[in-house]
């Protein structure tokens, strides 16, 4: 919804009333609901006996758009710049790869993935 981006059920934005920013509250509580749906789809796949055999891959397009850019209250903190610059906040994005199909230790890793 363009005129609302920020939306997440009140009983999820009530679980962050810690946080004073109201849209960093909503924006709080859009993340747990993901989170939620995350845990959902992970159980499924465990229950249908498919989670022995998946990959699960969590990616961003880019920089996250933060306060007051595009009606959003991201952060890119430590890194300066926002979406749509070159400065590292608006480039480098987070991802994380798992499944018990990897055998070696968790690692990080500073190679690109496309």
């Amino acid at each position: 919804n363009t005129y609302a981006p920020l939306q997440a059920p009140q009983d999820a934005i009530n679980r962050h009333s810690y946080i004073k920013d109201e849209n960093r509250r909503k924006f709080a509580g859009m993340l747990y609901k993901l989170d939620e749906s995350v845990g959902i789809v992970v159980d499924a796949l465990k229950t249908a006996g498919m989670l022995q055999d998946s990959v699960i891959v969590f990616t961003t397009d880019n920089g996250g758009p933060a306060a007051g850019f595009n009606q959003n209250h991201a952060s890119n903190w430590p890194l300066k710049g926002t979406k749509d610059t070159l400065w590292e906040g608006g480039v480098r994005g987070a991802a994380f790869v798992w499944s018990p199909l990897l055998k070696s230790a968790p690692r990080v890793s500073t190679q690109m993935m496309n």
